[in-house]
């Protein structure tokens, strides 16, 4: 009876010290899994920051080019010279580290180089994001391009089936809501051979190259054209609440209605920048690597 004993108590113990050791065992590989994930977030965090400072720089680089544009415009026969030197000055200096809710999370941005291409010009950058120890790298360049414009001064009146529809219909866009939506928009290149007239607070958008034989623009009445807009005769405009959107160039036919020339738009909001100017889209001209 008491070796029975002696053999329960031997194998009591024995599950208690088998339970221990699984016990400490599973708590290790517990601790280490979160010290895994705690180390996986902060890499995430780090990586998160890098991307931060690339749009960060974006916009640094976007405010230093538009003030090198217009300090180069004072002296025209050294434009691209001066924009480069300018920019370059602007750009080849040490930014310091940014924070990001704490010290613990910053961003920093490396200027590497700025080389000189054909109409272009390459910025090449690191951004390094760092969540306590741990860093992340983000290798990058961004693209500026000489604005190339197409000038079609002195070029022929273009045949309506240059464009991709003909609205051979009198457009009217006015508030007794002839159309349902507010915005009333054609999605490809127009030529409109009837009197167009948009009234109140609508708005008439073509996405392309535009053609009005007349235009009529009445109270808050607003245009987008996203593309080139020609127009056969002077806008009637009616106030001064009207808007004006073209991101193109803007004609209007000679005296003789056969040939395009300038046409400088009232207060248009979405002017092109000048044809030797330097541009940079952000969405296009940014390439980065992990």
């Amino acid at each position: 009876m008491r070796n029975e004993k002696g053999y329960t108590l031997i194998l009591v113990l024995i599950i208690i010290t088998i339970t221990m050791i699984f016990a400490l065992s599973l708590s290790g590989l517990t601790l280490s899994t979160r010290a895994q994930l705690n180390k996986t977030d902060k890499i995430n965090k780090a990586t998160d920051l890098a991307e931060m400072g690339v749009t960060f720089y974006q916009g640094i680089l976007t405010k230093h080019i538009a003030a090198a544009n217009a300090e180069a415009a004072k002296e025209q026969s050294l434009f691209d010279t001066k924009f480069y030197n300018m920019l370059l000055g602007k750009l080849n200096v040490s930014l310091p580290a940014v924070e990001v809710d704490s010290s613990n999370n910053t961003f920093k941005i490396n200027f590497k180089s700025m080389d000189k291409q054909s109409n272009s010009l390459i910025v090449t950058f690191e951004s390094v994001g760092q969540s306590d120890t741990e860093i992340s790298k983000v290798t990058g360049h961004f693209t500026i391009q000489k604005n190339a414009t197409t000038n079609k001064e002195g070029q022929p009146k273009p045949s309506s089936s240059y464009y991709s529809k003909v609205e051979t219909n009198p457009v009217n866009h006015d508030t007794s809501k002839t159309y349902k939506a507010k915005t009333l928009t054609y999605p490809s290149s127009t030529y409109f051979n009837k009197p167009v007239i948009i009234e109140g607070s609508r708005n008439l958008t073509v996405n392309g190259d535009t053609y009005f034989t007349n235009l009529s623009l009445q109270g808050a009445a607003s245009i987008t054209i996203v593309g080139d807009a020609i127009f056969e005769n002077d806008i009637a405009l009616t106030g001064n609440a009207y808007s004006i959107c073209v991101y193109g160039n803007s004609y209007k036919l000679d005296s003789t209605k056969t040939k395009l020339i300038a046409y400088p738009l009232p207060n248009n909001s979405c002017a092109k920048p000048a044809n030797n100017e330097w541009i940079f889209d952000p969405n296009s001209g940014t390439k980065v690597k992990y």
